[in-house]
C-alpha cells in the first residue's frame, strides 16, 4: 500500500469498524452519529484506496468480504493505541487518571491488596479501582477475558499458562501456611506439628477451583498423607470458623484469626505458599493502569513482606 492509500484510509478507520461491528449502514451510522450516505461513500473511499472490496450486501445488511475480516483486527489495534496515545499525551499535563481493576483471591483481600491499592492512592488519588474477588479460577477468567488488569494469585501460573495465554508474572512473596486445629483437639498444646500426624484426620478445605486447595492437597500427597474431607467452604474464615466448632481441622495461611483455635507450624522448613500479581502481556494499558503495575514492580514485594510480618496471635 503506497503513502497515498494510506494516509486516504486513515480517517476510515472508526467507519470500518462501526460497520464491522454492526453489520448495518444504517447502524453504523448511528454509532458515529453521522448521516448513512457519510457512511456508504467513507466504505467507497475505503476500497478505492485499498484496492479491494471490503464489504458486500448480506439481506438487508453487509458483510465483511475476506479482504474486510483479514483488515478488521489491524483496524482495531490502530483505533486502541490512537486511544492509548491520546491518553498518555493527556496524562503529561494532568493527574493520572482512570480506572484499575484488580482480580484477588480471597484472603489477599484482608491485607495485601488494601495495602498496595492505599499506597498507589498516596500518589494518584484520583485513579478509582474496580475490585473483583473469588477463586484462583475466577481471578484467572476475569484476566485473561480482558475483564481484569491484574489477577492475585497464588499458586502461580505454571509454564503452560504463561506460554498459553502470554502472561506477565510478578512475584510478591510468600505466605506461611499453618495446622489449625480446635482448641481441645489433641494437638492444640503443641507448637508445631508433622505432617505425617495429621493422617486419618476430618479436614475442612476450599471448594475445587481455590488455589488453597490445590496447595493444600499438594502439601499432603507430597507427604504421603491421607486424610478425609470433612466440609468444603469458600472462605478461608468460614473455614476457621467450622474447626473452632469441633468440626475438623484444617491447613490456610498464617493470620490473626479471632476463633477459638490454635495454629501450629509445620515441622521441618517453612511451607509458605507463592503469591503473585499477573498481567497480560503486552496488552495496552491505560497511564492508570500502568502506573499501578510500576507500583507493584518497584515496591510490590516490600510492601507483601511487611505485611506478612505483621505480628500475629498463635
Amino acid at each position: 500500500m503506497t503513502r497515498l492509500s494510506t494516509d486516504s484510509i486513515l480517517p476510515l478507520l472508526p467507519v470500518l469498524e462501526a460497520v464491522a461491528d454492526s453489520g448495518q449502514v444504517t447502524a453504523a451510522a448511528d454509532l458515529l452519529g453521522v448521516p448513512q450516505p457519510t457512511i456508504t461513500r467513507a466504505l467507497q473511499r475505503a476500497e478505492r484506496a485499498l484496492g479491494v472490496p471490503v464489504h458486500v450486501k448480506d439481506g438487508r445488511g453487509i458483510r465483511l468480504t475476506p479482504a474486510g475480516e483479514a483488515l478488521m483486527p489491524y483496524v482495531r489495534e490502530a483505533l486502541r493505541a490512537v486511544e492509548a496515545g491520546l491518553s498518555a499525551a493527556g496524562a503529561v499535563a494532568a493527574p493520572v487518571r482512570g480506572r484499575v481493576r484488580v482480580a484477588f483471591q480471597n484472603i489477599l483481600g484482608e491485607d495485601l491488596i488494601p495495602a498496595l491499592v492505599q499506597a498507589f492512592r498516596k500518589d494518584h488519588s484520583e485513579v478509582e479501582f474496580a475490585l473483583f474477588q473469588g477463586a484462583r479460577a475466577h481471578c484467572m477468567s476475569l484476566l485473561t477475558a480482558g475483564e481484569a488488569d491484574f489477577a492475585f494469585v497464588s499458586p502461580p501460573p505454571t509454564e503452560r499458562e504463561k506460554t498459553l495465554n502470554e502472561l506477565e508474572v510478578v512475584g510478591l512473596g510468600a505466605d506461611e501456611l499453618v495446622v489449625v486445629v480446635p482448641a481441645n483437639h489433641r494437638l492444640a498444646h503443641r507448637a508445631t506439628v508433622r505432617l505425617a500426624e495429621l493422617a486419618g484426620e476430618s479436614m475442612v478445605v476450599m471448594a475445587r477451583g481455590f488455589g488453597m486447595r490445590s496447595a493444600v492437597r499438594g502439601l499432603l500427597d507430597g507427604a504421603g498423607v491421607r486424610t478425609t474431607t470433612a466440609f468444603e467452604g469458600q472462605d478461608i474464615h468460614t473455614l476457621v470458623g467450622l474447626v473452632s466448632a469441633g468440626l475438623g481441622i484444617t491447613i490456610v495461611p498464617r493470620r490473626e484469626y479471632t476463633a477459638n483455635i490454635r495454629m501450629l507450624r509445620i515441622a521441618g522448613s517453612r511451607v509458605e505458599r507463592y503469591v503473585v500479581m499477573v498481567a497480560l502481556r503486552d496488552f495496552p494499558a491505560s497511564p492508570a493502569v500502568s502506573a499501578f503495575r510500576e507500583l507493584v514492580m518497584a515496591r510490590g514485594s516490600t510492601i507483601a513482606a511487611t505485611t506478612y510480618a505483621a505480628p500475629r496471635t498463635a
